[in-house]
């Protein structure tokens, strides 16, 4: 019996994803694993959520996605 070696890889900085910037927007605020149930002027009571998690901005407390922005409830169209 010949045992192998075990196989290492190896990639360069340049091909991995970059991390997404940790600065966010006006009203915005940046989380680790938001679970994509944001809420947006179309979909104010969003509940359903994705298992998924995914880091980037969202809307702080009180604030609606609308048109990439976040804004309050009353400046919803």
């Amino acid at each position: 019996m010949v045992l192998s070696p075990p196989l290492i890889a190896s990639i360069s900085i340049s091909q991995c994803n970059p991390m997404p910037s940790k600065e966010c927007g006006v009203n915005e605020k940046w989380d680790d694993c938001d679970k994509e149930c944001e809420k947006t002027c179309n979909d104010p009571n969003r509940e359903v959520c994705k298992l998924s998690c995914v880091a980037g901005c969202v809307c702080m407390d009180g604030f609606y996605r609308h048109n990439g922005t976040c804004v309050r409830k009353g400046e919803c169209p």
